[in-house]
C-alpha cells in the first residue's frame, strides 16, 4: 500500500514540474514572438514614395496569432492584409522558361534571418528554463 502512495506522489511532483516548466516556456516563446513581430515591422521592405491615399501596408500588416489551449499553444507571424506578396518579396519571382525576372527588384530576404534567430533565441530561452538559470 505505501508503494502505491509514493507512485501517486512522484506522479504528482512529476505533474506540477511539467506544468510549470510549460508556462515558463509558453511566456517566453509569446515575449519572443512580440520581438519577432516588431522586427519584422521593422525589416519588411517598404516603398519609398507610396501614391497619395496609399498606405504602407506590407510592412505594417504583419499580426501575431496565438493558437492552443491548456498550456500548449502555437504562435503564428503572418501578413494579414499582404499574405501574398510574402514568398515574391522573400524569395523572388522569376518567369520559368527562361528565368526572366518579372519583377524588377530583387529579393529582399527579411523573414528567413528573423526566423532563424527566433528558433535559436528559443532554444537557448528553453534550456535555460529547463536548467534552472
Amino acid at each position: 500500500m505505501a508503494r502505491q502512495g509514493i507512485d501517486v506522489e512522484i506522479m504528482q511532483i512529476l505533474t506540477e514540474y511539467t506544468a510549470e516548466i510549460g508556462s515558463k516556456i509558453n511566456e517566453a516563446g509569446e515575449k519572443l514572438g512580440k520581438q519577432a513581430l516588431k522586427e519584422l515591422k521593422e525589416r519588411s521592405p517598404k516603398r519609398e514614395k507610396y501614391p497619395k491615399g496609399m498606405k504602407p501596408t506590407y510592412s505594417k500588416g504583419w499580426r501575431l496569432k496565438k493558437f492552443g489551449e491548456r498550456g500548449r499553444f502555437r504562435l503564428i507571424l503572418h501578413n494579414a492584409p499582404r499574405y501574398n506578396l510574402t514568398s515574391i518579396l522573400e524569395y523572388g519571382f522569376k518567369h520559368v522558361p527562361d528565368n526572366t525576372p518579372i519583377i524588377d527588384k530583387p529579393y529582399m530576404p527579411h523573414i528567413e534571418p528573423i526566423q532563424d534567430k527566433l528558433n535559436r533565441d528559443f532554444e537557448k530561452a528553453v534550456e535555460k528554463i529547463i536548467n534552472g538559470t
